[in-house]
């Protein structure tokens, strides 16, 4: 899931580069004022030289005159030549050298791309971060950084944080402050890789894997991939299923477990979250606010997020600030950027009743019909919200379906057609969301091998019933593989819920108002042995391929696929319609002209419907 905000970086001791020679041109450095003198001068009389030669030969090649005089055009000339030529040697003759003539003289120790992008051997200074793409962010932070070859150089125009970048090493570790840095073997390592929910991304198995503290260790990692030319990925909450979708073989891991800021303003409407929670850290942390008054606060909606882009650059978006990013964040998965903090909206919630009934599968005809009413009427029910969940759990078919209603009233109204429905057992009660999420929670066990898909539907009680026969028929035949746990499962997307989708300038999942109220589909499969990976996968597919024929004939399709349930296979925005596809694919290349995010971070799901992953 989301979340923290960056506190500030940690400090580092500056290193000098005891063979600092060319470099001290471009930026600085502790020379005596006669060096600094020297050089300026030696600056002037090159510009100087260059002048005469280009300008004066200019004019005389051209014949140009100015009232039939030559001397007019040549001061002009001249002038100009020197101002533009005193420039390039002051700023910019280090990025000179080691673009041109370093490569020439096969001084780099490493092989690179010849552009400014890849930031090799070059100098970030004052005077290159608007060049370079990075400099309000740099500079807002305090940093001035060297980034070269053969050196570990940074400098401290304000005495705030310092980045040590040593590009001789190619450990990722000599790049970015050790103390964030794991590899295999490490305690930190195999705890981080242990808090994967599935057990195809917990073996898959990086090279390293960095802990951001701040949304500058973002910056600085994202940075250092581009350098060495490093795939990665980025772990949120870890609940993505299929391998490589937050995780990567022998890449970099960028961790964000760390950010877990959870922070409430004053007036109590907006929540700080940090990228690096869970849903429950954050309600267990909201839950106790003024409990005297029964008092919480929770998150709905994202106003304002931090988000690290791939040239390091970090931005707060909003809605106003910048539209088109802000449009993208919502829906277009990690194709922009890295947000390391949501800023949330958030409104005062009390205790509230919920639980799960546990019912016999011969009442499904009547779950489905009561499902279609309450999705037909959710407009009438605005506390209320629900998912039913058709499972086959120790040798019996079952439904565990989960209800909530948003203030603490007993068997409300909205689920009476539910409530009245035959059941085993039941867990209905009056508490708080937090104690809610961890009874979901526990029905979702982590540490075995998981696969999602999933599907959307116009609403029909006859289609659901329909797709539960086909789900029957499709689990008979792996019903016996080890700890084998599949769940159709069912959620309304209600026209309140569409309506909301317009906020704040709207999302790219391309629902209309019109197209609701939807069934989104979620089948869910858990079991432990990867000898049965072929089989089960194949039959959940068998399940979503059908349903969507059966869909189709009785005019209840629907193209949308939700991101968090999706398989690698299913291309996921195509689904959003493609005007929305070909303006997020827009505002990528605007945002991230060089593909880091699609060519660097491999995993999950990308604009172009090329997925990065294994299923297996």
């Amino acid at each position: 899931m989301p979340p923290p905000v960056d506190s500030q970086a940690s400090s580092a001791t500056e290193a000098q580069d005891p063979n600092e020679t060319h470099d001290q041109h471009a930026m600085g450095g502790s020379r005596p004022i006669w060096a600094t003198v020297a050089i300026e001068v030696s600056h002037c009389g090159a510009g100087c030289v260059l002048r005469d030669l280009v300008g004066e030969w200019l004019v005389y090649g051209t014949s140009t005159t100015i009232n039939n005089r030559a001397i007019w055009p040549e001061l002009l000339i001249d002038y100009a030549f020197a101002i533009l030529f005193g420039i390039e040697f002051h700023f910019n003759l280090d990025s000179l050298y080691h673009g041109l003539i370093a490569p020439l003289q096969g001084s780099s120790t490493r092989s690179r791309k010849p552009h400014h992008h890849c930031l090799a051997s070059i100098i970030i200074d004052e005077s290159d971060l608007t060049r370079l793409g990075t400099g309000g962010t740099w500079y807002e932070h305090g940093l001035v950084v060297k980034i070269r070859d053969g050196a570990r150089v940074a400098r401290d125009a304000h005495e705030g944080p310092v980045l040590l970048v040593d590009v001789r090493s190619q450990c990722l570790d000599a790049n970015i402050r050790k103390n964030i840095v794991s590899t295999s073997g490490s305690q930190t390592y195999a705890q981080q890789q242990n808090r994967y929910w599935s057990l195809q991304q917990l073996e898959t198995l990086p090279a390293c894997r960095v802990t951001p503290q701040t949304a500058i260790d973002v910056a600085v990692t994202l940075l250092v991939t581009q350098f060495f030319q490093c795939p990665f990925a980025v772990k949120s909450g870890g609940h993505a299923m299929f391998a490589g979708a937050s995780n990567i073989q022998g890449g970099i891991t960028v961790d964000l477990s760390s950010l877990t800021q959870v922070e409430v303003s004053k007036d109590r409407t907006v929540t700080k979250v940090g990228a690096g929670n869970r849903w429950l850290d954050v309600y267990s942390k909201l839950d106790p606010i003024d409990i005297r008054r029964l008092f919480t606060i929770h998150a709905t909606r994202s106003h304002h997020d931090k988000l690290v882009l791939a040239n390091g650059q970090i931005r707060d978006i909003s809605q106003k600030s910048d539209p088109d990013l802000y449009f993208a964040l919502r829906g277009g998965g990690n194709n922009f950027g890295i947000v390391t903090c949501f800023d949330l909206e958030t409104f005062p919630q009390g205790l509230m009743w919920g639980g799960s009934i546990i019912h016999p599968p011969n009442t499904n005809v009547s779950i489905y019909k009561a499902f279609e009413n309450f999705a037909n009427n959710a407009s009438q029910n605005p506390d209320a919200a629900l998912l039913t969940a058709y499972a086959y759990l120790q040798g019996s078919y079952i439904f565990a379906n989960n209800y909530e209603y948003a203030l603490p009233t007993p068997f409300p109204p909205a689920f009476n057609e539910f409530t009245s429905i035959p059941n085993i057992t039941d867990t209905l009660r009056i508490t708080t969301l937090s104690d809610l999420t961890v009874q979901l929670n526990a029905s979702n066990p982590g540490g075995f091998r998981e696969h999602y898909t999933t599907a959307t539907f116009k609403n029909s009680a006859a289609l659901q019933v329909r797709i539960l026969d086909i789900f029957t028929q499709e689990v008979e035949p792996i019903k016996d593989a080890a700890d084998i746990l599949p769940a159709l499962v069912m959620q309304p997307i209600t026209l309140p819920m569409i309506r909301l989708f317009r906020k704040n300038g709207g999302n790219a999942l391309g629902i209309a108002e019109a197209d609701g109220p939807l069934i989104l589909m979620n089948l869910a499969i858990l079991w432990s042995s990867k000898a049965d990976d072929d089989r089960i996968i194949a039959a959940a597919a068998r399940v979503i391929s059908r349903s969507q024929q059966v869909a189709g004939e009785m005019g209840l399709g629907y193209r949308y696929i939700y991101q968090n349930y999706a398989s690698l296979s299913q291309d996921v925005f195509r689904g959003y319609g493609e005007p929305n596809r070909r303006r997020l694919l827009a505002i990528s290349r605007k945002y991230d002209p060089d593909q880091v995010f699609r060519n660097l971070q491999p995993g999950y799901f990308k604009l172009d419907g090329v997925n990065g992953g294994s299923l297996t």
